[in-house]
């Protein structure tokens, strides 16, 4: 998990923080694709509103942390991240649950529980505060492998590309099958994203607590 630091400075924060006044809050989960991640946290997400949603134009974020993985699938990234090939990624993020343009919208979730949808019309009414990345493949391929492929002249030597193609292709097979085989138990997961957003809400209020004392 990761924590986003805010520039107090940007506008996003300025905008918040003059829509916030006196407002509660709430913390919900967003489906934040790996390649999506850099305007998410520079830009908030006001790029990634859905145009026509249930309840229109806007961002809807859940209570459900099983269904928010559900809609974000895992992806290839770079090979020689330390963190692995194949990563998932969700925000955790701060709305204000008061504002009247705010609906909050009841489900039954994946394991048959009542879960929370919300829609949120306005980027300024919305700040992401975490990132949680679920590692699916910790595999990384050789880094002798990479340089030896950016020193090659691809067309003198092509059936090395082809080799250096069928190993990583083999890499994927073996990483896809063992995702595959991994299951999940969705009462651990109702029960771990409750625990997980109430414990985020209270950290983050309680680092809030500290900062205007000292």
């Amino acid at each position: 998990m990761f924590k986003i630091v805010v520039n107090n400075l940007s506008s996003n924060h300025l905008q918040w923080q003059a829509s916030k006044g006196n407002h509660s809050t709430k913390f919900a989960f967003y489906a934040a694709k790996v390649e999506h991640l850099h305007s998410l946290i520079h830009l908030g997400l006001y790029p990634f509103r859905k145009v026509a949603g249930p309840e229109g134009t806007g961002i809807y974020l859940t209570s459900d942390l099983k269904a928010c993985m559900a809609s974000s699938p895992p992806n290839w990234v770079w090979g020689k991240s330390v963190i692995g090939t194949q990563l998932q990624t969700v925000a955790v993020v701060e709305f204000i649950a008061s504002d009247p343009s705010v609906k909050e919208i009841h489900e039954k979730c994946s394991s048959g529980c009542e879960s929370r949808q919300y829609f949120v019309p306005a980027n300024n009414l919305i700040q992401a505060r975490y990132i949680l990345v679920f590692v699916r493949d910790t595999h990384q391929i050789p880094l002798e492998t990479l340089e030896f492929l950016s020193k090659q002249n691809e067309a003198k030597i092509p059936w090395r590309r082809i080799l250096l193609l069928g190993s990583y292709l083999a890499l994927c097979f073996l990483s896809w099958k063992t995702v595959r085989s991994s299951s999940y138990n969705a009462n651990i997961w109702e029960i771990t994203a409750r625990q997980l957003l109430r414990k985020l809400a209270f950290n983050h209020e309680l680092a809030n607590s500290v900062a205007l004392n000292t």
